[in-house]
């Protein structure tokens, strides 16, 4: 896969062995944000804060191989100072070139003039073009890293072409006007080959510094299902839930307070995000169910509106009987065999006494704890 040429920082896949897989940038939205490979459960990578203003406010329009104008943006860009543009899920020409300009801030129809003054427009300095293509099934196919200087009054060609691409082919087009500047401020991820129905658990640490991170959870339409700035402990974010039915999960770390998901921090560091699926009854997520998993239901019995690592194993937000059949039925489990295992505070386990009742009253041969 091509790299983009110019960016500072690039996101490290690992596996959950720590092997080095790859190098994804620019991923800094959800367009472009990096399908990974399903072996991969940790991601690490540093970001840097928004970067000030300065650089030219661009326009930006896609063309077909006869000229016309097929779409424009003034300002969607995930880069730079608020102030680039970007375009999104746009067809590659019939001729399968990519024909894109770059002019300034409202040039609507590319002719170097401020269509609301009349006067040519007064934007001027160095920009980035991040050109990103995929097929019909969302592949990714090819990425380009462009680049240009702006004048007053002036409007830059890019033209792509003899790459293999068809009609059938789309790509986004996303540029930086502050390059060199701290544009690897976001990253967005799809998490693939998850069990559907299991529950996940989503959690950022630093590696280095005092990185105050924010965590999102994104659906397949790009809209934010929960997001959570220090549920982790300290400057650090977790979320937890069901993994949806198609195995995937979309993802974005990003810094405080960034709670709209647009880049906009003072926040630099690294930190490193890990997936983890963990067996019914795990709460403390050290991979193995045992008694100081237990210990933890105990404490929190018929406590409402709690997590996962407070012994909600099904995720219905009540501490119950229910969640501790899910203990029960995996206790052992990541032990090998004849291994000593954490008990329960005592030897007995101390099941609450109404959760005791209620296994009495059971008629015979019932499976199914209910509190």
């Amino acid at each position: 896969m091509n790299i983009a040429v110019g960016m500072t920082v690039c996101l490290v896949l690992l596996t959950c062995t720590g092997t080095a897989l790859g190098q994804f940038e620019p991923n800094d939205d959800f367009g472009s944000r990096a399908v990974l490979d399903p072996s991969v459960r940790t991601v690490s990578d540093s970001l840097t804060a928004g970067a000030p203003g300065g650089g030219p406010d661009t326009t930006l329009g896609a063309f077909t191989a006869a000229g016309s104008l097929i779409e424009y943006n003034d300002d969607g860009s995930p880069y730079g100072d608020g102030y680039a543009s970007a375009l999104y899920d746009v067809s590659v020409n019939a001729d399968g070139s990519i024909r894109l300009k770059v002019s300034g801030a409202q040039d609507y129809d590319f002719d170097g003039s401020d269509d609301y003054w009349g006067t040519p427009h007064e934007q001027a300095g160095p920009y980035d073009l991040y050109v990103t293509v995929f097929d019909s099934g969302d592949v990714q196919i090819g990425s380009h890293a462009l680049n240009g200087t702006l004048t007053a009054g002036g409007v830059l060609s890019h033209t792509l072409s003899g790459y293999g691409y068809g009609a059938s082919d789309y790509f986004q087009a996303l540029i930086d006007n502050t390059p060199g500047g701290a544009e690897d401020r976001m990253d967005w991820m799809t998490f693939t080959g998850l069990s559907a129905g299991a529950h996940f658990e989503a959690r950022t640490v630093a590696v280095a510094g005092q990185f105050d991170t924010v965590l999102g959870w994104f659906d397949n339409d790009g809209v934010v299902i929960e997001y959570d700035d220090d549920g982790a402990g300290g400057l650090f974010s977790r979320i937890g839930g069901t993994v949806p039915g198609d195995g995937k999960l979309n993802l974005t770390v990003t810094g405080y307070a960034d709670f709209l998901f647009q880049g906009d921090h003072s926040q630099s560091g690294n930190y490193t995000l890990e997936l983890l699926l963990p067996p019914g009854g795990d709460a403390n997520l050290d991979g193995m169910v045992d008694g100081l998993d237990y210990n933890t239901w105990s404490l929190n019995y018929l406590m409402e509106e709690m997590l996962w690592i407070e012994g909600d194993f099904n995720d219905d937000g009540v501490i119950d009987g229910l969640d501790y059949n899910l203990w029960s039925l995996n206790y052992h489990y990541g032990y090998p065999e004849g291994a000593a295992v954490p008990e329960p505070v005592t030897a007995v386990l101390l099941v609450p006494a109404g959760l005791m009742a209620a296994l009495r009253r059971r008629r015979r041969g019932a499976r199914e704890v209910r509190p």
